[in-house]
């Protein structure tokens, strides 16, 4: 189970498949696909914060 982000630190965890979920919610197109694939990586390398990230996520997939 891996988010893509190919980080070890633990800092992503729980964030694991952010891109679609299966239970019949968002699916995102490719655009969004790769912007949160670069969004997932900054968070795993520390660059950003939970907030920051959680409010740039919704930003991405609202614009869906």
């Amino acid at each position: 189970m891996s988010c893509g982000c190919m980080n070890n630190s633990g800092k992503n965890m729980g964030m694991n498949n952010m891109q679609a979920e299966s239970d019949g919610k968002k699916v995102v197109n490719s655009g969004s696909s790769n912007a949160l694939a670069i969004l997932n990586e900054r968070y795993a390398k520390g660059e950003l914060g939970r907030e920051e990230y959680i409010k740039m996520r919704e930003d991405i997939i609202k614009d869906d």
